[in-house]
């Protein structure tokens, strides 16, 4: 932990963003009747303009709601009770998303979500003046990636968090599972250049920030070749973004992006490199290795408390990671 700075971010803030995540798993006809949503004067002042709970397509719950008193717009996106399956299961498969970032991949599955909720994102337009802030935790932390990401790649984002978000758009995540590949990764960094525009908040050893992992060939040229067959050298062409990745050996890439605030017995800030690329850094949650994990861990952030299993049997439930699958290992 040495060499790390404390971020001007306090726990209280945590606990407020958290809650606005932690709602979201609430079914509530209104602001008034969702019971953790009352917790602080602050957040007794936002009204719910939007809700949706999509099952077609891709499961997606979530609501808008305006904080007046902040000026504020959040987005909030669910988790799932099956966190697990979803990220392990064939859907990890990849999507290539934005359609204008040349080499941006993202999971198909996480990208099938946030599609069955895309039309309430460009409703938070109407409110001038006002900052917009996407949360979620678990995968509807990976859906408001998506969101952030397809909002400012429409216009101009910026902003932070201190003081309220200060304007413009703001992304807090918990526990969420990575999103994409480095393209990706990098392309959402550049979005939100501020140093307090964008956290990505991990508990302890949180086994849903771990993943999905990145598949790698031990046979390079058998799985590109079974991978994308013609096509496998189209990354090496397009966006300025693609443009400064390095060629890698990576058969299926997943990497973090944004900023990550490390919550363990004290929080911990852990930076990004100065160009904006996607780097997880490896004294922070990075350094935790898989029989460490734990999905208690996952249930348990500032502002959110999941007593029940997200295993969706009363208990969480273990899984066991993909192993070798022909000439390529996940790492």
């Amino acid at each position: 932990m040495d060499g790390l700075e404390l971020p001007r971010l306090t726990l209280s803030e945590l606990e407020y963003w958290g809650r606005y995540a932690g709602a979201a798993y609430d079914e509530f006809e209104d602001w008034e009747t969702c019971g953790r949503c009352q917790a602080t004067e602050d957040l007794r002042q936002t009204v719910v303009v939007a809700k949706w709970s999509t099952a077609a397509g891709g499961f997606s719950r979530g609501y808008v709601g305006v904080n007046h008193r902040r000026r504020q717009v959040v987005v909030a996106f669910r988790g799932t009770t099956h966190v697990l399956d979803t990220v392990t299961d064939a859907r990890v498969l990849q999507a290539r998303w934005p359609p204008h970032v040349n080499g941006s991949l993202v999971h198909s599955g996480f990208l099938a979500a946030y599609r069955s909720a895309q039309r309430h994102v460009g409703g938070v337009d109407g409110y001038y003046g006002y900052s917009v802030a996407f949360v979620g935790h678990s995968l509807g932390g990976a859906q408001a990636v998506l969101a952030m990401a397809d909002y400012c790649g429409a216009r101009e984002c910026g902003g932070g968090l201190g003081g309220g978000l200060g304007g413009g758009v703001a992304l807090v995540t918990f526990g969420a599972p990575r999103v994409g590949n480095r393209v990706f990764a990098t392309y959402a960094n550049s979005l939100l250049p501020g140093k307090e525009a964008s956290w990505r908040v991990v508990h302890g050893s949180d086994m849903v920030a771990q993943l999905p992992r990145s598949l790698v060939p031990t046979e390079h040229s058998r799985c590109l070749e079974h991978a994308h067959g013609s096509d496998a050298s189209e990354h090496a062409h397009g966006s300025d973004v693609a443009a400064q990745m390095p060629r890698s050996p990576v058969l299926m890439e997943y990497v973090h992006g944004d900023r990550e605030v490390w919550v363990r017995d004290r929080i911990a800030l852990c930076g990004v490199s100065p160009a904006l690329r996607a780097e997880e850094d490896p004294l922070c949650s990075a350094s935790v290795h898989s029989w460490q994990w734990s999905m208690w861990d996952h249930m348990e952030y500032p502002g959110i408390s999941l007593l029940w299993g997200l295993g969706g049997d009363g208990g969480p439930r273990a899984r066991s990671l993909p192993g070798a699958h022909r000439a390529c290992a996940w790492i």
